[in-house]
């Protein structure tokens, strides 16, 4: 699951969003130097992260992508499965994407007086480029592999990643479809014991 799907995942829990949203951002001793409050977070982010790499349908889908992408495929899914959300969010929410988005965005910068500098920078950065709608349309989920790809330290396939998703978008959606109210159901009973 990519950031849309992980915001989407936090209950409108101010402090699990936050958390949530640092895990990928910093490494386990700057996190736990947080305050407390966002904790549950972190172990939220690990939750959904854990769930959906052990799921059939999820590794079903990941194989179909091994022939192209390899040890990238769980990356190339994350991404699919967060187009598949922005493209078909009116089956999961009755609030208008952007509207969720602009939510978001408002919680985190209400946040940013609790971390790190370079982590508020970071985080402006992100907001100020609507970063949860990067994975929108296929120009901007083009984008993402792109920048991926300029990260990647070996040989990869992202530049067919794009085409990948594209050509068999009825396949990766049904997937996402079967395996999502699995990860609702799994993300909420986590928030209910918070």
């Amino acid at each position: 699951m990519n950031y849309l799907a992980h915001m989407y995942l936090s209950c409108s829990d101010e402090d699990l969003i936050i958390g949530n949203m640092l895990v990928d951002m910093m490494n386990i001793k700057r996190l736990r130097e947080l305050p407390k409050q966002y904790h549950k977070g972190f172990d939220l982010h690990r939750l959904i992260d854990q769930f959906t790499d052990e799921h059939p349908l999820v590794k079903e889908a990941t194989l179909k992508l091994r022939d192209n992408h390899r040890k990238y495929a769980p990356v190339v899914i994350d991404i699919f499965y967060d187009y598949v959300l922005s493209n078909e969010w009116s089956r999961y929410s009755g609030e208008e994407i952007q509207e969720f988005c602009n939510g978001i965005y408002e919680v985190l910068e209400k946040h940013l007086k609790n971390l790190p500098e370079d982590i508020v920078i970071r985080l402006d950065r992100m907001i100020k480029s609507n970063f949860l709608m990067t994975c929108s349309s296929p120009d901007a989920i083009r984008n993402v592999f792109n920048i991926i790809d300029g990260r990647a330290r070996f040989t990869n396939s992202f530049s067919l990643a794009t085409d990948d998703l594209l050509g068999d978008y009825e396949y990766y959606r049904n997937n996402f479809y079967k395996f999502f109210p699995d990860m609702i159901e799994r993300a909420g009973s986590f928030c209910e014991i918070c």
